[in-house]
């Protein structure tokens, strides 16, 4: 599949590559390959990431952020609990993360459920909540004008 990611990159489209959320080991190292081979911009699930240091790193100094699900996680056992789940970690190391739904329809969940959780869980302060969710904003493929729309809806 790699030299079909690099095609579509090539054509200007952003690419997202779901690495390193199975909690099995060795699996975080999927991510270094969907940045360094596939050309990810970014990783959907990567909690995994966790595990490894030098992934961190490698997060942080491509600005690759991660889209992690935490309900999805949590259902498909990739991590133990809200409480366990590394979003607050990773983002307070400096990787830029994100809150997402992964499947709202199949996971039962909504962004908002997602926020309540992790608060809930202690897993993030409200100021690190803010930033997280900037952190959406900032790295959404919408084009600059779409973000500003949709963005100053989303907050009205």
């Amino acid at each position: 599949f790699i030299p079909l990611f690099k095609r579509a990159k090539a054509a200007g489209l952003g690419i997202t590559i779901h690495a390193g959320e199975p909690a099995v080991p060795g699996i975080e190292r999927n991510i270094r390959t969907a940045i360094e081979d596939m050309g990810a911009d970014r990783i959907g699930h990567g909690v995994q990431a966790i595990r490894d240091e030098r992934i961190i790193q490698l997060l942080i100094d491509t600005g690759t952020p991660l889209e992690l699900c935490p309900t999805s996680n949590w259902l498909t056992g990739a991590v133990d609990s809200f409480a366990a789940h590394p979003l607050g970690h990773l983002h307070r190391a400096g990787v830029i993360t994100t809150i997402n739904t992964d499947d709202p329809t199949v996971m039962c969940t909504d962004l908002h459920q997602e926020i309540d959780r992790l608060l809930e869980a202690g897993n993030l302060s409200q100021d690190e909540l803010m930033a997280v969710l900037d952190n959406g904003r900032r790295m959404s493929f919408l084009p600059a004008e779409e973000i500003g729309r949709v963005w100053s809806d989303q907050m009205a």
